[in-house]
């Protein structure tokens, strides 16, 4: 992989990874338009989602703090305790992280499938498409009441459904989790902030088997620069992605990505007669 192309996938997958319309499809079209194949450089690919995650715990950090902070609360410790809360709920929160994180086991059994499909560019390009539906979808509910303060086990385990169904190459996590949410009246704000934290243990997850994925392959000393150019430029994108996709839905306008998640789809789907 040369210096530019590292670069290049990177902005890309960072960028997408975060905003609704998908990385996985759009590292998809990149394998078919411009023959950047991340099933040859599944170590690179372990590094971009590694830098997705910091990125996310950056641009939350102060929702990650609290969370320590109130789990060891509970237990009687830390700098929170005693304080005459009787509920802590970003203790709370982390719990629903959780709950919805497990859900992802049901996706185990069929991960080789779902991996084959990101060669078939005609069903990247529907689930793409579909993404896109699921911001429509999601522009158009009212704000929800709900926060880490009131939002239910039941809501956890549909937002945990959904990002299963989101490990589907093609299908946006943060589109179909940030729907799952305000479906469920999770506040829109909060729907967002819940998505990205639920991101970090699947990701992290997704990471080490590409990591493992990655070492088997052997490691190419000479794509150490691409490699680490990349993973920078990935870290910046899904900062800088981050940020911006909290101003958009403080606006209540996701139409924009709708549409672009439909153009992409038909991209790929024309892919799909071409290549």
């Amino acid at each position: 992989m040369t210096f530019w192309s590292a670069v290049f996938t990177g902005i890309v997958y960072g960028l997408t990874e975060l905003f609704p319309v998908s990385g996985s499809g759009h590292l998809s079209i990149l394998s078919h338009l411009f023959k950047i194949s991340i099933s040859d450089h599944y170590l690179f690919y372990a590094l971009m989602q590694l830098a997705v995650i910091v990125a996310i715990c950056v641009s939350f950090w102060e929702d990650i703090i609290v969370m320590f902070y109130e789990l060891m609360a509970v237990g009687g410790r830390g700098p929170v305790a005693g304080t005459g809360k009787k509920h802590y709920p970003h203790a709370r929160l982390f719990i629903m992280v959780i709950i919805s994180t497990v859900m992802i086991a049901l996706v185990i059994p069929v991960a080789g499938i779902m991996e084959k499909l990101s060669d078939n560019s005609f069903f990247v390009g529907v689930a793409i498409f579909l993404s896109g539906l699921c911001s429509f979808i999601f522009d158009k509910f009212d704000a929800g009441n709900k926060s880490e303060k009131n939002m239910s086990f039941a809501d956890a385990l549909i937002i945990g459904l959904c990002q299963c169904v989101s490990c589907l190459p093609g299908m946006s996590r943060t589109a179909l989790t940030m729907t799952a949410g305000a479906a469920t009246g999770l506040n829109k704000n909060f729907a967002l902030r819940y998505s990205f934290l639920l991101a970090v243990p699947a990701l992290f997850a997704s990471s080490i088997r590409n990591l493992i994925k990655g070492i088997s392959q052997g490691i190419l000393w000479g794509d150490f620069a691409p490699y680490l150019a990349g993973t920078v430029a990935a870290l910046l994108a899904a900062y800088g992605a981050g940020r911006l996709l909290r101003r958009v839905v403080e606006k209540h306008n996701f139409r924009a990505f709708s549409y672009y998640c439909w153009v992409m789809g038909v991209l790929s789907i024309i892919l799909a007669f071409i290549f």
